[in-house]
């Protein structure tokens, strides 16, 4: 039902241009004298423009074991599909997706994202592509030596291009230095972890065993009296609780 208006076309056939809102056609046909008879009611659904929309959602990750969820939102129509390209837009994957959301999870390559969206019978649009990029995580390594206990031991991060780093040296103690030194108060293996975070944001560890060798527990005897210009023997009685004892050296001064 509705307000209803004629036209002066008696011809079997009617062109329409610049339809804007939905329209109902019907024509009147009369044959001689005869009562005149309605055909049945034709609908013209006009539809708005596709419109694509826009996407938003995370810009940059770090690669590993990430996920993130894009959004597409200010849409005329229905999505058809998402697409991806890794090479900056020169080609594009389907995929089959057609909500307005789109999961990704694992993403190892920086990625452009873009969204095809129908409207009726109009032409579809494709939105602007959303970039998200993939940051490297630290490739993280370091350098120590095996060390003795209550004696210092060195460690030296080289990580490229590092950033933030936390020492954890397995002993209780740690450090935020580039170059580290800890000290071990009881011989044993340690494990010691060196956590980066680069400038992205991206971060990793790595762990290294360390060996913490005893100091031996030096002693000797020598007899209580002797005559002069007699020879004194000295005996060496150091013991180590783990290991050998490879080199001596007497001083009698």
């Amino acid at each position: 039902s509705g307000p209803r208006s004629n036209t002066t076309n008696t011809g079997s056939s009617m062109a329409i241009t610049n339809l804007n809102t939905t329209q109902y056609y019907r024509a009147r046909v009369q044959n001689g004298n005869c009562p005149a008879d309605f055909s049945t009611v034709h609908k013209v659904t006009v539809s708005s423009p596709s419109q694509s929309g826009i996407i938003s959602g995370v810009s940059s990750l770090c690669e590993g074991n990430n996920g993130f969820q894009l959004s597409l939102s200010n849409t005329t129509g229905s999505v058809l599909s998402w697409e991806s390209s890794t090479d900056n837009g020169i080609t594009w994957t389907s995929i089959s997706n057609t909500s307005n959301q789109l999961d990704v999870s694992n993403l190892s390559t920086s990625t452009h994202y873009r969204s095809i969206v129908e409207n009726g019978v109009c032409p579809s649009d494709t939105s602007s592509a959303k970039f998200v990029s993939v940051n490297p995580l630290p490739a993280v390594s370091f350098s120590l030596s095996d060390g003795c206990e209550d004696t210092d031991v060195s460690f030296q991060n080289t990580t490229p291009n590092s950033g933030l780093q936390v020492w954890d040296f397995g002993n209780g103690n740690g450090g935020t230095t580039s170059t580290a030194v800890s000290a071990y108060p009881n011989p044993g293996t340690f494990s010691v972890k060196l956590t980066v975070t680069t400038t992205a944001g991206c971060v990793d560890s790595l762990s290294q065993p360390i060996t913490i060798h005893p100091k031996p527990t030096v002693d000797f005897s020598f007899p209580a009296t002797t005559c002069f210009g007699n020879d004194v023997q000295f005996t060496n009685a150091s013991t180590i609780v783990s290991g050998s004892i490879t080199s001596y050296l007497w001083d009698l001064d």
